[in-house]
């Protein structure tokens, strides 16, 4: 049996790299950021935790247990050591999150803002400085040249229901050739800025789940992830009519959108979720196209 057991050793290394960056941050990190920062900085100096991260990629059950002793390692450090790291478990949205910080537990501060290596990041991103709300807009705008909207928009920042139903951008077109009991097509997308197996794979899902109220549906990955799991998702992608498009996740004001497939118009959601999705997310904001 594969244990994640992580050795003391390792633990102290993981340890002290993390206080070590909390200490010269004024804001609060989460878990996830550190999750993938030591994953690129650790893993270089420490072999056995550059194992477990391999494994990570090819098993997303093992990533679950491995990343629970990995917070357990910072919780037990935090007793043994008289850490100042402060800590809170949080709610935002449909998720909840760790947080950390140094200084205590004191009121916990707004998120950081973490400078490594001359990049900057937020914090709730990615790890690698790139958010995925950064390339909400841009990804809008490259759908309105493509010409698959009218208007599109970004919808990220919004909470519904859960993250099923709440895609990341919606583009919008008048078509009464549809029919129905509304005129209007929508296109909905779904923006992944880890190269994680698990996380691409949970973004197919939803861009699958967006298909209940939407025309056309899109999957939006970096352009680095693996390229063997890239052409799976092709393939997947191809057989549900979902558009798969790469992009350069390291420069958000560049991000050279590139289409993979095409996303299809076969069948029709439900003109009731179509409606209320218009509603919910669009006309609320009063956008020009009605």
């Amino acid at each position: 049996m594969t244990t994640t057991k992580i050795s003391e050793a390792t633990k102290k290394i993981i340890c002290e790299s993390i206080e070590d960056v909390l200490r010269k941050n004024t804001g609060s990190i989460n878990m996830r950021w550190l999750w993938v920062r030591r994953k690129t900085y650790i893993t270089k100096e420490c072999p056995e935790l550059a194992e477990h991260y391999k494994k990570c990629g090819k098993d997303r059950n093992y990533e679950k247990a491995f990343l629970k002793e990995f917070q357990n390692a910072i919780f037990e450090w935090q007793h043994k050591h008289s850490s100042k790291v402060g800590y809170k478990l949080i709610r935002k949205g449909n998720s909840t999150q760790h947080h950390f910080w140094y200084g205590g537990e004191t009121k916990m501060p707004p998120p950081a803002m973490v400078v490594v290596d001359g990049k900057k990041g937020d914090g709730d991103g990615d790890g690698n400085g790139n958010g995925e709300k950064k390339f909400y807009i841009p990804f809008a705008k490259w759908l309105e040249k493509q010409k698959e909207c009218t208007k599109a928009v970004s919808t990220g920042y919004k909470v519904r229901g859960t993250r099923w139903s709440s895609p990341d951008v919606v583009g919008i077109k008048k078509s009464p050739g549809l029919g129905g009991t509304t005129n209007y097509e929508l296109t909905s997308v779904e923006i992944k800025t880890s190269v994680n197996t698990g996380e691409l794979i949970v973004g197919f899902g939803q861009a699958c789940a967006y298909k209940l109220f939407s025309h056309k549906s899109y999957l939006v990955v970096p352009a680095d992830s693996d390229e063997d799991a890239l052409q799976r998702l092709k393939e997947l992608c191809e057989q549900h009519d979902i558009g798969l498009v790469v992009f350069d996740r390291q420069h958000p004001d560049n991000p050279a959108f590139t289409l993979r497939c095409s996303a299809k118009l076969r069948g029709k959601p439900n003109p009731s979720y179509v409606n209320d999705t218009i509603k919910e997310l669009l006309k609320k904001d009063g956008y020009d196209i009605f």
